[in-house]
């Protein structure tokens, strides 16, 4: 059950990566560097300080999961960044100060992460609208796409299928960007279709890493991210 949780799990970060870099149009976005694994975990924080009911605090994480990640996009879309290795390093700057209040997560039996499933099919059926929604508000307008309403379908989404994975399986460091870019790098630019190879890839490179060593998720990922970093400077 723990393999197969993880590997739910691993695909769902994934997926969630691929949302939110259609969302933002930027490659480093993900439920890591917008702050929602870590609004999560605060809000189980918070919840255990003051409720023993775990609704309420299936609730509060939720809950901290939505507004810190609606706050994240807010500010920037208001900085109005050229570069978008400014969202990753702000991301950081994020995560550390919403960490800074602790690291609370795995509460729930691993069954709960099966909650992300319909969310990542909801995910795969909107992929379209959530491409559109990050060309601008004024050109999904244009093509009769609700921009704000989209918007919002693609956040809760997203910090459902989150706030899921961190209350059963913990915080899954750098999945959410690295998956998505490999896949990108290896068979292009084309999400509708990527998501099956983002979904495997995701499941498989979590799975392994927790066969060998959990700390593996970190450090294979860091590398792998640094590669992208490169990549991305000298290739475009």
């Amino acid at each position: 059950m723990r393999l197969l949780a993880l590997a739910v799990a691993g695909m769902s970060i994934s997926i969630c990566g691929v949302v939110l870099q259609s969302l933002l149009r930027n490659k480093f976005a993900s439920p890591t560097t917008v702050g929602t694994m870590h609004g999560a975990s605060l809000g189980i924080v918070f919840a255990t300080a003051f409720f023993a009911n775990i609704f309420l605090q299936i609730s509060f994480s939720l809950i901290f999961a939505l507004v810190s990640t609606f706050a994240f996009i807010k500010i920037i879309k208001y900085a109005n960044f050229k570069s978008e290795f400014f969202l990753p390093l702000l991301g950081f700057v994020y995560i550390g100060v919403l960490s800074s209040f602790g690291i609370f997560y795995g509460i729930l039996n691993y069954e709960w992460v099966f909650v992300c499933l319909p969310f990542i099919a909801m995910a795969y059926l909107y992929e379209r609208k959530f491409a559109m929604v990050g060309m601008g508000e004024n050109f999904a307008n244009l093509i009769g796409i609700k921009h704000r309403l989209v918007t919002n379908i693609a956040i809760i989404v997203v910090s459902i299928i989150t706030t899921a994975v961190v209350l059963t399986i913990g915080i899954i460091p750098l999945v959410g960007i690295v998956i998505p870019n490999i896949v990108r790098l290896i068979f292009g630019e084309n999400t509708k279709r990527n998501f099956i190879y983002v979904a495997t890839l995701g499941a498989v490179f979590v799975v392994v890493s927790d066969v060998f060593s959990v700390s593996v998720t970190v450090l294979g990922g860091g590398v792998l991210l640094v590669l992208l970093f490169v990549r991305r400077k000298f290739y475009g």
